[in-house]
């Protein structure tokens, strides 16, 4: 399944979450990579919309805290435009981004790798496990 969206820029937290280290642990584990410092935000078209809430449901793992002071998050294996990541959704009462917007946590820069900027067009695509299917 894919949804589409806009690349756009996020509140600078991304890096500083990225780089703890019970979450580079936690994304090495189960992805076998480390995560580059800062997340890649892509705000989900509008027809797209529904696609979103039926990947947010479908989540993969936890990022789980040993902490009080940080909240856990859901993560959905993906890629954007062929390259893997993971999507992040942390629970509600501590989102700092619409429901629209997805935060990707990455082996790499994708803004470098696949050189894009600030409002360019990019594909989120995941595997559907509970139907059995593959990336369409």
């Amino acid at each position: 399944m894919q949804v589409r969206g806009q690349v756009v820029s996020g509140v600078q937290r991304g890096t500083y979450f990225t780089q703890l280290g019970w979450v580079i642990e936690t994304i090495h584990e189960q992805m076998g990579w480390r995560p580059y410092p800062g997340t890649f935000n892509i705000r989900v078209v509008e027809e797209d919309q529904p696609l979103l809430v039926q990947m947010c449901a479908e989540k993969d793992f936890d990022l789980i805290s040993p902490q009080a002071q940080f909240c856990n998050a859901g993560a959905k294996r993906v890629d954007v435009n062929g390259l893997p990541g993971i999507a992040v959704f942390p629970s509600d009462d501590v989102r700092c981004h619409g429901q629209q917007i997805v935060e990707i946590i990455a082996p790499c820069s994708l803004r470098e790798r696949l050189g894009i900027n600030t409002g360019d067009l990019v594909q989120i695509s995941w595997l559907n496990p509970g139907k059995g299917e593959g990336k369409e």
